[in-house]
């Protein structure tokens, strides 16, 4: 039974492996893109730099794609042989790249959104992703709390 319950993670690392190379190679295309509008002399207007957030933003989507790959695959399938700081020993760490990207994208998305829309709808947006990220964090700081190792019921207050 718990053999079959492993072939489940499998569809799971083969599908999020297709969407990681599809994800690398749309933010390839996209630099290429990019590449040829700074060419043209696209550089001298803020668009521009919208479009280099936009790519980096797809290679870091891309990025912690692979991360929870190779992660699923180390916790549920087999050991690869993987780099100390790539090595993760639960979920919870699996958890902690996605959160961090999350922020990151927030904060792209927010100058993007800053230098395309009128400065009241930037704060709002603002505001809105602010919420969000706060949240992120307090997510975050109440993840490692309770996994900290010997922190007993006492030791978190």
């Amino acid at each position: 039974m718990l053999e079959r319950l492993r072939l489940l993670i499998v569809v799971a690392v083969v599908g999020l492996t297709l969407t990681t190379v599809v994800t690398l190679g749309w933010g390839v295309a996209r630099a290429v893109a990019l590449v040829g509008v700074l060419v043209s002399g696209g550089w001298l207007e803020d668009a521009t730099l919208v479009g280099l957030l936009e790519v980096i933003d797809l290679f870091l989507v891309a990025t912690v794609q692979l991360i929870v790959v190779l992660g699923l695959y180390e916790l549920f399938v087999g050991d690869l042989d993987l780099p100390d700081w790539l090595t993760v020993c639960n979920l919870g760490e699996l958890k902690q790249p996605i959160v961090d990207v999350l922020v990151v994208l927030m904060v792209i998305k927010f100058i993007e959104r800053a230098l395309t829309v009128p400065p009241l709808d930037a704060l709002y947006y603002g505001l809105a992703y602010a919420v969000v990220i706060g949240a992120l964090v307090a997510f975050t700081a109440v993840s490692k709390r309770v996994r900290a190792p010997g922190a007993g019921p006492s030791e978190r207050r």
